[in-house]
């Protein structure tokens, strides 16, 4: 059985549809792109002439992690839909990414070559053959990992997923820092063991895919959610990527300037980072406050009239009769029902049924005081709690009889008309809102039956309100 907080848990903002798609095209782009890199570099190595065509430099990206990334993205691209046979094809293709990884670990710490030394690769090439370095090693074997396990959606294998792509997430950003820096011990294994640019683009491409992959129900579901919650974390994501790199990249140029000392340099860019962080701190703060405000608003506000809700009403209205009480304040309850809106609306239709409920709202909020709390509570009903005795009540009731009657002449295809029952909020009377309310309806609807007899009304009750009922 599922828990109240539980069930809470799980009305969390759904995934952004938009989002997904973007996130979709750019997996494919990115499939593509690791496609391209590892299939071009493979191909050098096995064809002479395509070796020397290419630009110099590709060797540094070794045959058997070309071949293993090439792979991995021939996988996941045959698992996009998530039809079985793309599943197979995907955990084929990752099993033997991984073995590719296991073996060349292997030959690099024992010297046995299990491939059977270089003799497959094109003429000329022999030489220039190494081992996989042990950076790429450990990213394939995560990559194909993850790529098989990705998918999962049961809680304990999704948290191996999620672990596995924080941690390629993570030798992500090392090998990209280590070559935008010229880091050496983060990307190589020894002088001549070390992992390519190339490599270093196919393994970031690959985690971005296997990112995508997880998105929608992994731990980092929260990036493509609807949500203000989703959006704040996209935008927190890019700054604080953007900023990080962007000022130690600052601060190591004064470095080789020689502009700054290195404390100097470490000073100025502690001091970049927090200052930039803080603005960003105060400008989503800014922003989440802004949203809060607007849905608020939007939980407390009726869509059609633009005054409260019935909860909008009540959370209002509750504590200005505790400040009434307390104070010692006369206030009143009044009840409206709007007559004859049914009546309306099978005439000239709901639109026109609307735009009554809008006018009887405006007349409420123009005749009463911008401190009173007015609300809608339900189809044609609504509530005001108003500050004063019963002479302000009856002088305020004369106006709104006054600016109802000029409305109804105005032409409009029908005629405004509402019963009214109010009861006086004395500080002795203890009764909740919820009962002042209901006897608030009571005499409302006394008053309502009176005007349909043709008998006189009860002060302040119906002959204030402008013409026949509508029915």
């Amino acid at each position: 059985m599922m828990t109240p907080a539980r069930a809470t848990a799980d009305l969390g903002s759904p995934p952004d549809r938009r989002i997904l798609r973007r996130v979709e095209i750019l997996s494919v782009v990115a499939l593509i792109a690791v496609a391209a890199v590892a299939g071009t570099v493979l191909a050098g190595w096995l064809i002479g002439g395509v070796g020397a065509a290419i630009p110099h430099g590709w060797a540094r990206m070794q045959a058997t992690t070309a071949s293993a990334a090439l792979l991995l993205a021939l996988g996941l691209g045959a698992n996009r839909r998530g039809q079985v046979s793309g599943r197979i094809v995907n955990r084929v293709a990752a099993a033997g990414a991984i073995l590719l990884a296991i073996v060349e670990l292997v030959t690099s710490a024992t010297g046995w070559n299990a491939l059977g030394g270089a003799g497959w690769v094109a003429d000329g090439l022999a030489t220039a053959v190494q081992p996989m370095s042990l950076q790429s090693g450990v990213a394939l074997l995560l990559l194909g990992a993850s790529a098989i396990i990705a998918p999962a959606q049961r809680r304990a294998l999704g948290h191996v997923a999620d672990a596995l792509l924080l941690l390629l997430v993570l030798l992500s950003l090392i090998f990209v820092s280590g070559h935008l820096f010229e880091a050496q011990p983060l990307v190589a294994q020894s002088s001549t063991v070390l992992i390519s640019p190339q490599t270093v683009a196919c393994v970031a491409l690959l985690t971005l895919v296997l990112a995508g992959r997880r998105a929608p129900h992994g731990a980092a579901a929260v990036l493509v959610g609807g949500g203000i919650a989703g959006h704040m974390a996209r935008v927190l994501l890019v700054v604080a990527l953007v900023v990080s790199y962007a000022v130690i990249a600052v601060g190591e140029g004064l470095i080789v300037d020689e502009a700054l000392t290195l404390p100097e340099a470490a000073a100025a860019t502690s001091a970049a980072m927090a200052g930039t962080l803080i603005i960003v701190v105060i400008l989503m703060a800014r922003r989440l406050d802004g949203m809060e405000r607007q849905l608020r608003a939007t939980s407390l506000v009726d869509e059609l009239t633009g005054i409260y809700n019935r909860r909008g009403f009540f959370l209002l209205g509750e504590q200005a009769t505790r400040d009434a009480r307390r104070s010692g304040t006369p206030a009143q309850l009044l009840f409206f029902d709007v007559d004859g809106l049914k009546r309306v609306n099978d005439t000239y239709g709901h639109d026109v049924g609307s735009q009554l409920l809008r006018d009887m709202a405006t007349l409420l909020r123009d005749t009463f005081r911008d401190n009173d709390v007015l609300g809608r509570v339900g189809g044609d009903e609504f509530v005001l709690l108003a500050h004063g005795d019963r002479t302000d009540l009856q002088a305020a009731l004369e106006r709104l009889d006054a600016a109802t009657a000029a409305v109804n002449a105005k032409g409009r295809p029908y005629r405004i008309a509402f019963s009214v029952g109010a009861v006086a909020l004395a500080p002795e009377v203890r009764d909740s809102l919820a009962d002042l309310l209901a006897q608030a309806d009571a005499l409302m609807y006394e008053d309502k039956q009176r005007r349909r007899a043709g008998r006189p009304s009860d002060p302040p009750g119906p002959g204030l309100s402008a013409g026949p009922p509508n029915g």
